[in-house]
């Protein structure tokens, strides 16, 4: 587990988990084989709900990417991350924004990183997502964006704001 935050109610967390070790991974440490490679076993990280009363957990994403920075609404409804191709470095900036409804599971894409930019997942308000993001270039600068109606991909934002 590489990170929680509990739900507004604090009945239930969720959780940033990597992936399981393969076999081929698996295998390698029965022998003691200890060497690594790089870009080579790279294991994603993916959203899981963790229900405290129960003591039950649920994985909530599925696939060849890598989560990160999970927020949940205000109502505890749904939660926002973000998701990158994998957690190498030369990844971070090609994160997209996503929201998942927690009852029913179904994840929609909010933000699509269309240029080489960094987006976090942010804070539902009363008039939309608040985003934290900026232009990945060589200068640190944080820009924060709110993301009202329809979803805009980031070559749009940074023109529009």
């Amino acid at each position: 587990m590489s990170g929680f935050r509990f739900s507004p109610d604090g009945k239930q967390l969720v959780l940033t988990a990597a992936d399981q070790p393969s076999k081929d991974e698996e295998d390698r440490k029965k022998v003691k084989d200890d060497t690594m490679v790089i870009d080579r076993d790279i294991r994603m990280t993916h959203l899981w709900l963790f229900d405290i009363e129960k003591k039950s957990e649920k994985r909530m994403t599925e696939g060849d990417f890598t989560v990160s920075d999970p927020q949940w609404s205000p109502d505890g409804t749904r939660i926002t991350y973000t998701t990158r191709p994998t957690p190498k470095a030369d990844d971070g900036d090609l994160s997209d924004l996503w929201m998942l409804t927690v009852a029913t599971g179904e994840r929609r894409k909010l933000w699509a990183t269309t240029a080489r930019a960094t987006m976090r997942a942010g804070l539902r308000t009363a008039n939309g997502l608040l985003i934290r993001g900026g232009p990945a270039s060589g200068v640190a600068t944080s820009y924060l964006y709110l993301a009202a109606g329809q979803r805009r991909d980031s070559q749009t934002a940074f023109r529009n704001l």
